[in-house]
């Protein structure tokens, strides 16, 4: 690994239509699935955070074995 932490791959609030969180989500099981737009190689694990400012809300999604 490089080191690096993609964030917002999706474009975060400002990329789509704010639905209270599940772009997020939807982005997140993309990464898993290996089919989002801005692919991380690799992804295995993805961390979904809601809120304005400080999160409040997280899910951790993750790739089964």
């Amino acid at each position: 690994a490089s080191g690096e932490l993609p964030l917002n791959t999706h474009g975060g609030q400002l990329g789509e239509a704010y639905l209270h969180g599940m772009n997020g989500i939807a982005e997140g099981v993309r990464q898993i699935r290996g089919s989002a737009v801005n692919q991380v190689p690799d992804a295995a694990r993805v961390l979904v955070t809601a809120g304005t400012g400080v999160p409040t809300s997280g899910l951790i999604l993750g790739a089964d074995g």
